[in-house]
């Protein structure tokens, strides 16, 4: 388990408490500023909200604190998911970081989808899916054994196909005329 010492403790509470001061401020003149424009004439009535994430590092001596989090902002809808890690560096700490924001945002977006009727987001699900692993070229099995590694590739390409294909058998009734499936 890693400890901090209260000096550092105090340290990041207070910057902690004077960046949500500063953004409190900030929320004062930039809200004046922010307009819903209207979406599509077949979207009208519809509960629209957008979900995005963020994060924040800081490297200290004992590890790397990181704050993460994620909104859903919509016409009738705000809501947002907060997380603070310490992490000890680590090859790949930033590539870590990167896919808990992602996954918060997917769960932040899971959370909402119920309540709305489309889910706005920046990137793919399959681009999560086929994101290349964090292991280092020497000992990654796609360097090790490529011909596996390519079978294995078409034949996960392929199981994906079909259950994209089962799933639009099972839900073609049900999905709303603006529901985007990417594949």
């Amino acid at each position: 388990m890693i400890r901090i010492n209260d000096n550092h403790k105090n340290y990041i509470l207070n910057k902690l408490k004077g960046e949500k001061e500063k953004i409190r401020e900030m929320k004062k003149h930039v809200i004046k500023h922010i307009q819903w424009h209207e979406l599509p004439h077949d979207l009208e009535g519809r509960n629209i909200c957008a979900v995005d994430g963020s994060r924040q590092d800081a490297r200290l001596c004992g590890g790397i604190l990181t704050a993460i989090s994620a909104n859903a902002i919509g016409k009738n809808l705000d809501m947002g998911v907060f997380e603070m890690n310490l992490f000890t560096d680590s090859y790949y700490i930033s590539d870590r970081i990167r896919r808990l924001m992602m996954t918060m945002e997917y769960r932040t977006a899971a959370m909402v989808g119920g309540e709305v009727d489309l889910v706005l987001m920046d990137g793919t699900l399959s681009g999560a899916i086929i994101m290349p692993s964090l292991l280092s070229s020497f000992n990654n099995p796609l360097n090790i054994h490529p011909k596996e590694a390519k079978e294995l590739g078409r034949l996960f390409i392929k199981s994906l196909n079909e259950f994209l294909g089962e799933m639009m058998e099972h839900t073609e009734s049900n999905i709303h005329k603006n529901t985007l499936l990417s594949s």
